[in-house]
């Protein structure tokens, strides 16, 4: 057309200079229209064809999108342009189909991967084809990875290859890979075995834990029926096919199985099973977890001997015998413990034996108190008393102790019935007391003589000073206040051998931080006077007692503490007050001073009335402070100590029960 319209055009520039004839330019010039209308008509011919091919293309494209529903269909000319696209298509890229017909194959491809894109073309052309992964982009520039068949085809009697690609989304095929690759990941990881088999019993899966526990390598099991690879010896009777029957009615879920590992040695096992269900819930095979239990059955079994051998001789002692798991589950119980709880010893199993202990008791020997000495590398050795079925008490020394070796952090515990021997020691105490009697008779006559001669002394003098009409003059008065003063001290010791001798517990509840705080409060102007004071006092149980008792005694023992300080210096010295909670759940207070301590002889009578001071002292105490306190404190259910300090002083600690004991 162009070397047509050329030629027309030098005619007519020929004929405008005068260069031709001008029939034989008229004739030139029809020729030449009639071949310029012939190549347009041969033009409109071949694109008209190339249309057709295309659209016959477009619906061979879309014959395939229809059987390719899921996937991405796209047919290209062999330059990349896209001719046709699916629904699909624009749903994964972002575009709709309009906007990709004409585009390029490139434009979707990540811009990263354009590289092998004419290796890809040159493929497709292949008689069989190309299959490959690469990535593709969104109109919003996010990339997906993809899995791309493409293969060239030709129309019937057209000459053009078109490109025919099947495009596959991978991403969530990565996830589930990525997702697999995870558990198999935790299943390498784990220490128990994993073994899965099908309905044959034929070992479909098998972790390097499996490997590891019966030295079979993963390439060695696959394939192999499980029970005979593993050489388990199932219980008599007990048929492979009955057992999968059993695992996947749900009926069998956990078995022991003895078993034996490639070289021969005998392992035990401990076997969990699951069916696997595929889709419509039917039976797809089934999943084990396996654990090698063979050094925890030796222990456990040496440990049943050890219990065997320990009960035999434990049924042979006179003395209660208990044997317990760090939970406080009493597993044995000999006859000599039934007999001092008066139950058979089956009522005593499990947590049977806590209804034997006396409330009050029971925080001794809570496993949390056990786990507690366990820690410190001690024993329990505690006095309980025991509750029998009748009401009646029973008392009993027991020594719990860790078993040595245990698995489950298991006790041992021993009983002996002490009742009749406290009983006696109660008589002794009473003897001694009634022995004690004299040398009580023989102080109290010395204190209250010394100041009831001091009374009548004042009382003669003011007698013959204050004759009849004479006037009270200030020797007369002085003598009165003497002996005023001094009567008060006779009342004082009347009433602290009122309270030596009557120490009832009766009374109610009260926090021991109360009176102590009423009697500090008391007592500040002595303790000012001598020392500084250091106070720690946490929170203390309830106590059962009369409150003027419980502040007496702690008047008492400040009185003690300052008493052994000298006057005047302070500064130099310190009384320290601590209270706490004791694990047993007592209220613990400890008074200590820093000042002369007792001598040892003093020390081991402190607590006997009118021993406490030195025999000649005439001062402001009553010699009693102390049996007071001691009566006090034991009337109460408590007890208390005094100890010499290493560096000076003297320590008191005071121990009362919590008012629910």
């Amino acid at each position: 057309m162009a070397a047509a319209g050329g030629a027309v055009a030098d005619l007519v520039a020929g004929m405008a200079r005068e260069e031709y004839h001008p029939l034989v330019a008229g004739v030139a010039v029809g020729v030449l229209f009639l071949v310029t209308a012939s190549a347009v008509r041969l033009v409109g011919a071949a694109r008209r064809a190339r249309e057709g091919a295309e659209r016959r293309a477009r619906d061979a494209g879309l014959a395939l999108a229809a059987i390719h529903g899921n996937d991405i269909v796209l047919v290209l000319t062999p330059e990349g342009r896209i001719i046709q696209a699916n629904e699909r298509a624009a749903a994964a890229y972002g575009r709709p189909v309009e906007a990709l017909i004409g585009a390029n194959a490139r434009d979707l491809r990540d811009p990263a991967t354009l590289g092998d894109l004419p290796q890809r073309f040159a493929e497709v052309l292949r008689p069989e084809g190309t299959l490959f992964e690469t990535r593709h982009q969104r109109a919003d520039g996010t990339t997906f990875p993809v899995e791309v068949s493409s293969r060239a085809f030709q129309l019937e009697g057209e000459p053009t290859r078109y490109i025919h690609s099947v495009i596959r989304d991978l991403t969530e095929r990565r996830r589930a890979e990525e997702e697999r690759a995870r558990h198999a990941s935790l299943l390498d990881q784990l220490d128990d075995g994993v073994i899965a088999f099908d309905e044959e019993l034929r070992v479909t899966a098998w972790n390097p834990a499996a490997a590891r526990i019966t030295g079979h390598p993963e390439a060695e099991a696959l394939g192999q029926e499980v029970l005979a690879l593993l050489g388990a010896e199932l219980p008599a009777g007990t048929d492979r096919r009955e057992v999968a029957a059993r695992v996947a009615a749900g009926d069998l879920r956990r078995m022991a199985l003895r078993s034996r590992r490639r070289d021969g040695r005998a392992i035990d096992l401990e076997v969990s099973l699951r069916p696997l269900r595929g889709t419509g819930g039917r039976i797809a095979g089934f999943v084990s977890v396996a654990r090698d239990v063979t050094e925890e059955r030796r222990a456990r079994d040496a440990l049943a001997r050890r219990e065997a051998q320990l009960g035999l001789v434990a049924s042979r002692l006179p003395a209660g015998v208990m044997i317990s798991t760090a939970a406080g589950d009493a597993v044995f119980v000999n006859e000599g413990f039934a007999a001092l709880a008066g139950r058979p010893p089956e009522a005593l199993l499990g947590f049977g034996w806590r209804d034997a202990i006396h409330p009050g008791d029971l925080p001794l020997v809570e496993p949390g108190s056990l786990q507690a000495h366990a820690a410190d590398g001690g024993r329990v050795d505690a006095e309980l008393r025991i509750v029998r079925p009748d009401g009646a008490l029973r008392w009993c020394q027991l020594v719990a102790l860790p078993l040595d070796g245990s698995l489950d952090g298991r006790w041992i515990s021993f009983a002996v019935d002490v009742t009749e021997a406290r009983a006696l020691a109660e008589r002794a105490t009473r003897a001694e007391r009634l022995a004690g009697l004299g040398a009580l008779a023989g102080g109290m006559a010395h204190r209250i003589n010394n100041p009831l001669a001091a009374v009548l002394g004042a009382i003669r003098f003011a007698l013959e000073e204050l004759r009849p009409g004479a006037a009270a003059t200030p020797e007369v008065l002085e003598a009165l206040r003497e002996g005023e003063s001094d009567g008060r001290r006779i009342a004082a010791i009347v009433r602290d051998l009122e309270s030596f001798a009557n120490p009832g517990p009766s009374g109610g509840l009260h926090d021991p931080l109360d009176p102590l705080r009423e009697a500090l409060r008391m007592a500040e102007p002595d303790l000012g006077a001598r020392s500084r004071i250091s106070l720690d006092l946490g929170a203390l149980p309830l106590v059962r007692g009369e409150r003027t008792d419980l502040r007496q005694l702690f008047l008492h023992l400040l009185r003690n503490a300052w008493q052994a300080l000298p006057e005047g210096r302070a500064a130099d010295h310190q009384i320290s007050i601590r209270a706490s909670t004791d694990p047993a759940g007592a209220a613990l207070i400890e008074i200590a001073d820093d000042g002369v301590a007792l001598s040892s002889e003093g020390a081991r009578h402190a607590f006997e009335p009118f021993r406490a001071q030195g025999e000649g002292d005439d001062g402001g105490g009553t010699g009693l402070g102390l049996s007071v306190c001691w009566g006090i404190a034991t009337g109460m259910g408590g007890t208390i100590e005094l100890e010499r300090r290493a560096g000076g002083g003297t320590a008191v600690r005071l121990r009362l029960p919590a008012a629910g004991g």
